[in-house]
């Protein structure tokens, strides 16, 4: 009878133990899989950021890799990872997306894919709607209390019109000045609208948009502006450069035939984009506010202007990272299934240096202009 209960707690012992054991693994493993995203993410941006000569990984690549060795949790690696891209700043688009700007792309996405701007087999696309992303964004949306129906319902209701204004519009004496907030692709449809039916009734020559607050959006707002508003066909062209093979293969897809120059370790690209006329409008003098606010596409609007001459710029030295109408890539964490995005390619110049400079009030400097 002794030896019966002898062996019943032995193999109590060694079930516990097995147990036990397998626990440790099961928790290393977790460990591990942050280890190798974050030697993931790190080689990839160090392979590919086309901002070189701002990446300063080499002084903290240690620490951040040791420390996501110790980390147990998907929310303790999602922060290590925000605090790395941090210093800066957006630059190129590199940032590590959290609950609600992960719904945002896929709503907005979604949106592109329904108005046949993009296929199913768009890279982002994919990315934004692998189950194993969705499964990761739906246990981070707990940091931010965000979900996919409150952004839908948000950007639907910016659709509608019934979210605060996102245009503004103010005459000063023959000078028209529209304010735009953002160039968020939910509400293209309805501030065109808005926009298209203000000018039916101007009967001034001179039209000036203040971007000032604007962080940027999508391409697509500020071209119906340009088609909008002059008579005249555009055409852009532009040589920008990139670095890696994940950015190359990303430029391939998104521009066929674009590649100029290529080497082992960087590439060189043509951009070309041509803007019809909606012959609606045509203003003879138009203008655009500047900001070091303007960011992404809110910069690429200001580059446009300037390379087109469809419009003079005043005001400050835009922050950039205008992707001349390339996307930022969205890319994944094969582990963790977090997604991080940046720039595949960047022009010589950081950011758009306005036709006049102005250090003040950039509005009342253009008035004063314009007497």
């Amino acid at each position: 009878m002794k030896i019966c209960k002898k062996k019943s707690v032995l193999a109590i012992l060694t079930i516990l133990i097995i147990l036990c054991f397998l626990l440790y693994l099961r928790i290393r493993e977790e460990n591990n899989k942050y280890s190798k995203d974050m030697k993931y993410f790190i080689n990839t941006v160090e392979e590919n950021y086309p901002y070189q000569e701002y990446l300063n990984f080499d002084e903290k690549k240690d620490f951040y890799l040791e420390a996501a060795q110790s980390y147990e949790s998907l929310e303790e690696f999602y922060k290590l990872l925000k605090s790395i891209v941090k210093p800066y700043n957006g630059l190129g688009h590199l940032f590590i997306l959290n609950a609600e700007e992960y719904y945002l792309h896929q709503v907005t996405y979604d949106m592109a894919l329904e108005d046949r701007l993009i296929s199913l087999e768009n890279d982002n696309y994919k990315i934004l709607n692998d189950n194993e992303v969705k499964a990761t964004y739906d246990q981070l949306s707990i940091l931010t209390g965000t979900t996919l129906d409150k952004v839908k319902q948000s950007m639907h209701e910016n659709q509608d019109g019934e979210n605060k204004e996102n245009v503004h519009f103010k005459k000063y004496d023959d000078v028209l000045v529209i304010k735009i907030d953002s160039f968020d692709y939910s509400l293209i449809e309805n501030d065109m609208k808005i926009i298209k039916e203000y000018l039916a009734a101007y009967e001034g020559d001179c039209i000036a948009f203040d971007i000032r607050e604007n962080g940027g959006g999508a391409d697509s707002y500020w071209i119906n502006l340009v088609a909008m508003t002059s008579d005249q066909d555009y055409e852009y062209n532009k040589k920008v450069t990139g670095r890696g093979e994940i950015s190359l293969s990303y430029v391939k897809e998104e521009i066929e035939d674009a590649i100029l120059h290529q080497s082992k370790d960087d590439f060189e690209i043509q951009v070309e984009k041509k803007i019809e006329s909606q012959n609606i409008y045509n203003f003879p003098k138009r203008y655009i506010l500047t900001s070091s606010k303007n960011f992404s596409s809110a910069d690429t609007f200001v580059k446009f202007a300037k390379e087109s001459n469809y419009a003079v710029s005043v005001g400050e030295h835009t922050k950039g990272s205008g992707g001349d109408f390339l996307n930022p890539m969205l890319l994944e964490l094969p582990n963790t299934h977090i997604v991080f995005r940046m720039d595949a390619c960047k022009s010589d110049e950081i950011g758009s240096k306005p036709d006049i400079a102005v250090t003040g009030d950039a509005l009342q400097f253009f008035l004063n202009m314009e007497k």
